[in-house]
């Protein structure tokens, strides 16, 4: 190969692999969003047919005593810790657990 053509070759090599992370990342996003469509339908219908609720979705001591003592972004960390979700789906946790005491 002419050495002419090697920083072609490697800037084509380069501007492949980008173009490759960048389609992964929209095929993970669209994943993601396809998944959690999915999770509420199967809870939708877990509810309905009577079903205890995911563990996950039962706040931990730990969880509601910070909640109790006002520290909700102290709960928020320490249910994304506890269940390893990120932190949109810890917080949308932690608010529903805060609406169900309101209820009660």
């Amino acid at each position: 190969m002419p050495e002419a053509a090697i920083p072609i070759a490697i800037f084509a090599l380069i501007l492949s692999v980008v173009a490759f992370s960048m389609a992964m990342t929209v095929v993970a996003e669209r994943s993601g969003t396809r998944l959690t469509r999915l999770e509420r339908r199967v809870e939708s219908m877990a509810e309905r047919m009577g079903m205890p609720p995911d563990p996950a979705q039962v706040p931990s001591p730990g969880v509601l005593s910070l909640l109790e003592q006002g520290k909700k972004i102290a709960a928020v960390k320490l249910y994304q810790q506890e269940n390893g979700v990120d932190i949109a789906e810890a917080k949308d946790a932690v608010d529903e657990f805060e609406r169900a005491r309101a209820q009660a």
